[in-house]
């Protein structure tokens, strides 16, 4: 049997997720739900794609959580602009 304590996790050691869905509801779960979990991180939101993109870009993130149907650029759009 393991005594060591765990130490806890800092957001360096953090996986750092960023949620993309136009519906507030389901955004808002979806980060609470993500930052319950101990190695991870929210580092954003947003409801559109434009915003998504730019607040990506100025701080890159590990794991996006994308919506597929957004208003105006679909998420796979998104996906592809990331990517690339």
């Amino acid at each position: 049997m393991n005594d060591a304590v765990s130490k806890p996790l800092t957001p360096r050691d953090r996986s750092r997720v960023f949620v993309v869905d136009d519906h507030p509801l389901v955004r808002e779960s979806l980060v609470t739900l993500i930052g319950r979990q101990p190695d991870l991180l929210v580092s954003g939101q947003a409801g559109d794609s434009a915003t998504a993109f730019a607040a990506m870009m100025c701080e890159p993130v590990d794991v996006a959580v994308v919506d597929v149907a957004l208003p105006g650029e679909s998420g796979l759009e998104l996906i592809k602009r990331l990517q690339a």
